[in-house]
């Protein structure tokens, strides 16, 4: 598509759709990382950490998906950039957990 182009209607209701829906994916997944006493949403033997990994993959794909989306192919800059970004909010999410 050259800049002169203007989106068609269905591919921004599609990456309204999209971006919501990846946002609403991140709101919950912080939220139920908070919770005091989380229910139980695992099935039985699975560990939490097996939970959190899946968790995290997740956002990973969509935060790749995302840059995907609204700015191109997706580098090795972007990648560890984005990378580096997933692994710094993991961290913070999971610092003020009790464990």
């Amino acid at each position: 598509m050259t800049e002169s182009e203007a989106p068609s209607p269905w591919f921004l209701l599609y990456l309204r759709w999209l971006t919501s829906g990846f946002l609403a994916y991140w709101l919950i997944m912080f939220t139920l990382t908070h919770l005091p006493d989380p229910p139980e949403l695992l099935p039985e033997g699975f560990s939490d950490k097996q939970g959190h990994g899946l968790g995290y993959l997740l956002f990973g794909i969509g935060l790749g998906v995302m840059w995907g989306v609204w700015r191109g192919r997706l580098h090795w800059g972007a990648f560890f950039g984005l990378y580096a970004l997933a692994i710094t909010y993991a961290a913070c999410d999971e610092a003020p957990q009790p464990w």
